[in-house]
């Protein structure tokens, strides 16, 4: 899986394991450092919680994804988690404005506002259907699944 690498102003950002870390870069110094996921598990396996990609910038906040274990937003103007929510899965998030979308490891799409991360909707109409990491674009969410169909819900109510 993708890992995560963005910009956010003079900051380049980088996913550390479960956490998102702010970095000079042109110091290598870091600037900030906040958590996305919280691993748990008896061994290193359950363990595994690194960010994968794709993760969005939206204004000053960042999202993503834990692998099998949470989608969280960070404020990268300030360092700090915003918000997460435990919902298992392997694929990046996909955002726009309103809301954060990513679906978990049985394929059940859920969107959360992006402001504060409540749940906006949920749709398991594509339950074990292997989808593809969202993508929020223009008041639609698309999706694609393992036979290469592209699958379009609204944003406001996942239908």
């Amino acid at each position: 899986k993708a890992g995560v690498l963005l910009a956010y102003k003079d900051t380049l950002v980088v996913g550390q394991g479960p956490r998102l870390a702010g970095v000079d870069p042109l110091q290598g110094s870091l600037r900030w450092e906040a958590s996305v996921a919280t691993p748990r598990g008896t061994n290193e396996v359950e363990r595994l919680a690194d960010l994968v990609g794709p993760a969005v910038r939206q204004g000053e906040l960042i999202c993503a994804r834990a692998f099998q274990s949470s989608v969280g937003c960070v404020n990268a103007e300030r360092g700090s988690p915003l918000w997460n929510r435990l919902v298992g899965g392997a694929n990046g998030v996909g955002a726009d404005d309103r809301i954060v979308v990513a679906g978990d490891a049985s394929d059940r799409l859920s969107a959360w506002k992006l402001a504060n991360g409540d749940l906006a909707w949920s749709a398991d109409q594509f339950q074990l259907r292997k989808l593809s990491a969202p993508l929020v674009l223009g008041g639609q969410v698309l999706v694609g699944d393992f036979e290469g169909q592209v699958h379009l819900l609204d944003r406001d109510t996942g239908k």
